[in-house]
């Protein structure tokens, strides 16, 4: 669902979220993370909704304990759309 959400917005911005993301982690600070996410992803698409709905749903029942691999597991997510705009204007240019 993160890869879906982060697809369209540039690597340099992607880039500086992730290491932003990471400190917050290093930190264990989990209402910095939730605050730092929500405010990159706070923009009107609604394919960004489901992603809301389900970060909504488990901040208040995350034990510290499960708080860093959950932390990572959205911070992968949004590296693994990295160069995406690249790959699908190179797509775009073979269909035509």
């Amino acid at each position: 669902m993160t890869e879906k959400s982060f697809t369209d917005v540039s690597d340099n911005y992607k880039q500086k979220l992730v290491y932003t993301l990471l400190d917050t982690v290093k930190a264990n600070d989990q209402t910095r993370f939730f605050y730092v996410l929500l405010k990159a992803i706070n923009q009107p698409k609604k394919e960004l909704s489901k992603l809301i709905e389900q970060l909504n749903s488990t901040y208040d029942l995350m034990p510290k304990e499960v708080f860093p691999n959950y932390a990572y597991s959205i911070i992968i997510g949004i590296m693994n759309t990295y160069n995406t705009n690249s790959k699908n204007l190179k797509e775009k240019e073979k269909d035509e």
